[in-house]
């Protein structure tokens, strides 16, 4: 655990780091074993955090409309746009009998 008091502080503080990424604050405790606590409920919410932001999309809106304006510019027609689990932007056309078109 990384939880220590700072010289001159009534309270514990908390840091460690997770792939990368450093995390440190007061715990505003100054009891050790509540402070261990508090720190180990911050390490599940960066560890929370991580999974929240590997779900998101690589890409941005900007980048679906960039998609569907350069289908369009090509003659398709586009009809829907969806995002795979994968992370991949499909544009759904007439081309090929509405068959998806992988942009």
């Amino acid at each position: 655990m990384s939880v220590y008091k700072p010289k001159g502080s009534p309270y514990y503080h908390y840091d460690f780091q997770r792939r990368g990424r450093r995390y440190c604050g007061s715990t505003e405790c100054t009891d050790r074993r509540e402070a261990q606590r508090i720190e180990r409920a911050e390490r599940e919410r960066a560890k929370a955090a991580e999974a929240t932001e590997a779900t998101r999309p690589p890409f941005r809106e900007r980048d679906v409309t960039r998609a569907a304006q350069a289908a369009m510019a090509a003659g398709l027609t586009v009809r829907r746009v969806e995002i795979t689990p994968d992370g991949k932007i499909v544009l759904v056309t007439d081309a090929h009998g509405g068959e998806p078109t992988h942009a």
